[in-house]
């Protein structure tokens, strides 16, 4: 039962992580000081291929530049 508490938390930790590095940029929208501390790391399983890997990192970053384009507008 214990493995199972800590694979759950595993889990979580990890879909909070990633959803962090793909949405963090509309977070600095209310709180700026998360841009801080967001990066947009290489998240990606080691069998992906090259241009899926391309694809993946286009849309995180595009959604990030969305996110930090619209918060600079605003100012």
């Amino acid at each position: 039962m214990l493995y199972r508490i800590l694979a759950d938390g595993v889990v979580l930790l990890h879909v909070a992580f990633v959803t962090f590095v793909v949405l963090g940029g509309f977070l600095v929208w209310r709180w700026r000081w998360v841009a801080l501390v967001h990066v947009i790391p290489a998240l990606y399983p080691a069998g992906l291929a090259r241009p899926t890997q391309a694809v993946l990192g286009t849309l995180v970053l595009a959604l990030n530049l969305v996110a930090y384009g619209v918060l600079l507008r605003r100012k």
